[in-house]
């Protein structure tokens, strides 16, 4: 079995999550949503997985991107929260899809990559 010092050697980026929050105006009524940094600081690792080819034109293509983000099985991340992953001097805006799969020592969580270009 895998102990938790040989996966978290393993981690070679750091993660902060945010998730939106709602802001209530004078009269009760929602007056905007924001988002805030619920975590931050945490250990992981990106894999990234490109889809399709770059398109040919003036200036950078957009490419898709989507991924696992592989976290400690203590962290709380929910589904629709934005993540920010540096890793190995690149940073990754990123979005998660979906329930995280956990398991004893760490969590999967699928992720698919913001406005950014590959």
């Amino acid at each position: 079995m895998v102990s938790l010092d040989t996966l978290m050697a393993l981690y070679d980026g750091r993660c902060t999550v945010w998730e939106r929050e709602n802001v209530t105006g004078d009269f009760g009524c929602l007056s905007e949503c924001r988002m805030i940094a619920v975590a931050g600081d945490l250990p992981c690792h990106l894999t990234l997985n490109v889809a399709g080819a770059a398109e040919t034109g003036d200036g950078p293509s957009a490419v898709e991107a989507a991924g696992k983000l592989f976290l400690a099985a203590d962290c709380v991340i929910k589904p629709g929260s934005r993540l920010e992953v540096m890793q190995r001097g690149h940073r990754y805006r990123l979005e998660c899809s979906g329930e995280p799969k956990v398991y004893a020592l760490h969590q999967e969580i699928a992720v698919a990559m913001l406005d950014e270009l590959a």
